[in-house]
């Protein structure tokens, strides 16, 4: 529950971001902040993902499951119009 919290949280991060940049009275001189804090999320949700999640999926998927997600892996995107279902613009 805590990692798709954080999730929700990284999504809410970056379209907020993604907002900022977009805007024209945005505040220019507050993104590198933005950004770090982002990082910085990034940082402490990896930290916990990456030794946990990433070897479960290699070992516990289905090969169709591993397929599809090795694809989507490869071409980098979201599908049109995905949200992470815990982000607050996903509400």
């Amino acid at each position: 529950m805590v990692m798709l919290r954080e999730h929700g949280a990284l999504w809410d991060t970056m379209d907020n971001l993604d907002a900022d940049l977009a805007a024209r009275d945005a505040d220019r001189a507050a993104l590198p902040d933005r950004c770090r804090e982002l990082l910085a999320m990034l940082d402490q949700h990896n930290t916990k993902e990456e030794p946990i999640i990433y070897p479960r999926a290699d070992l516990d998927l289905d090969e169709a499951t591993h397929d599809d997600l090795a694809d989507f892996l490869h071409a980098g995107a979201t599908p049109d119009g995905w949200v992470c279902q815990d982000a607050t613009s996903a509400t």
